[in-house]
């Protein structure tokens, strides 16, 4: 068999396996839902899959008002993962406290990361805050675990994060468990100047995922795609994140689409 009939072959070949994991599954098993906050009611602007309490929107700009903010570092926020985030606020409408929740299930292991913004136009010793936090499935007043904080004293009087900051958090056997996963933001003591907190790309997954070449918790055709561009091809690390069956063979084949196949679909 010449040349030209090896290079059919293996088209064919991989043609064959493309339409094998076509067939596969389509439902992933997140264990965040929206976590990007891209789907939201067209009406209330309120996020899909998450239960919203008070002033709660999906945007895809937040503007200061420059006549109420005084030292922000940043006077506009936009999305940064994908078009939309959801923005949380304080004291308009006279609410002091405003958050999200859906419930999720942890497994020791797994990572929470996410970015996020806070702005306050409050001041000291009006120490508004947010934080992102375990709560109790049946009553989400009671407080399981704070896996993140901050608040005016972080950011000052008048202040503001300089534009998104990144968190992250790797579950232990002692976080094990279903809750309520909370982002929360409140006044302190008033309801009269607004804080706001913001948060974009909030994803759990394992901190070590096979097959999952572009870090986005979910082995899909996004990293298929990235598996394609290498096929049949020498594949160094670290600049080639396809080599995952044999990491020592520097070749990506059919036993290296056999592994993102096994983990297909997969979120955690």
């Amino acid at each position: 068999m010449g040349r030209k009939g090896v290079k059919m072959v293996r088209k064919c070949v991989f043609s064959h396996i493309v339409a094998a994991i076509l067939l596969l599954a389509t439902a992933a098993m997140g264990q965040v839902l929206n976590g990007s906050f891209e789907d939201f009611n067209d009406v209330t602007f309120m996020p899909t899959d998450w239960n919203s309490v008070n002033v709660v929107f999906v945007v895809s700009t937040f503007t200061s008002d420059p006549q109420r903010q005084r030292q922000w570092l940043v006077n506009e926020v936009n999305a940064v993962d994908g078009q939309y985030f959801v923005m949380l606020g304080t004291a308009e409408g006279g609410y002091q406290e405003s958050y999200v929740y859906q419930t999720i299930t942890i497994t020791s292991g797994q990572e929470l990361s996410f970015f996020y913004f806070f702005g306050t136009y409050d001041y000291m010793p009006y120490n508004d805050w947010a934080s992102i936090r375990l709560t109790d499935i049946n009553n989400p007043a009671i407080v399981i675990k704070e896996l993140f904080y901050i608040d005016v004293n972080n950011v000052n009087s008048y202040g503001s994060t300089d534009g998104w900051r990144y968190f992250s958090h790797v579950f232990t056997e002692d976080e094990e468990g279903t809750y309520n996963l909370e982002l929360f933001v409140s006044d302190c003591y008033d309801s009269v100047f607004e804080s706001f907190f913001a948060v974009d790309g909030l994803q759990i997954c394992l901190t070590e995922q096979v097959g999952n070449l572009n870090d986005d918790c979910t082995v899909d055709f996004a990293d298929f795609g990235i598996l394609s561009s290498y096929w049949q091809q020498e594949c160094y690390e670290p600049n080639c994140p396809a080599d995952i069956a044999d990491p020592n063979d520097d070749f990506v084949d059919s036993q290296d689409l056999q592994v993102l196949t096994t983990y297909w679909l997969r979120s955690e």
